[in-house]
């Protein structure tokens, strides 16, 4: 039998290390292909959700980080996990409805009170402390791309993204 989280993930899954994410990033600062046509090839209905994000709500630079850090969430999993079966549409679209209506719920304060209160059952951990750290606001970069009012709504869609691709994640 199955034992499955509170979060309806299966409890056999392996989890994605510190150290894949850390090659994963070296790879992504060392490619020279068109990563992004590769992850459409592979999971068209992702790439879809990417391209069809309400850019509005982000600055261009946000959206630019959004490709990269969904870039690097679908390598990590490939890395990590034998087979990816293609995402379906209603799954991704129910997945993030319920993560929109889990953060109206917490009405967070900050993306930290999020990623704590998410934290104890999720089983890509390591990715969530990225994702955490690579949206925060940082006063003294004024390059980083994530602002105020992006932050949520990226953490929202990224984490989407994690979590369709748990689900279709098989290993051997």
């Amino acid at each position: 039998m199955v034992k499955f989280l509170p979060s309806g993930f299966p409890t056999f899954m392996r989890m994605i290390s510190e150290q894949t994410i850390d090659e994963v990033i070296q790879n992504l600062a060392d490619a020279d292909e068109d990563l992004f046509q590769q992850m459409a090839d592979d999971q068209p209905l992702l790439a879809a959700y990417l391209a069809a994000e309400d850019h509005q709500a982000f600055t261009q630079e946000e959206t630019q980080y959004l490709y990269y850090l969904a870039l690097l969430c679908w390598l990590c999993f490939q890395r990590s996990y034998d087979t990816l079966d293609e995402i379906e549409e209603e799954a991704l679209t129910m997945r993030e409805e319920q993560n929109w209506n889990r953060i109206d719920m917490l009405r967070p304060a900050a993306l930290k009170n999020i990623v704590d209160r998410w934290m104890p059952d999720y089983p890509e951990q390591e990715l969530l402390f990225y994702l955490e750290d690579a949206l925060q606001m940082d006063e003294e970069d004024p390059d980083h791309p994530v602002t105020k009012s992006g932050q949520i709504p990226l953490f929202v869609t990224l984490i989407t993204i994690i979590d369709i691709l748990s689900e279709t994640a098989k290993s051997s």
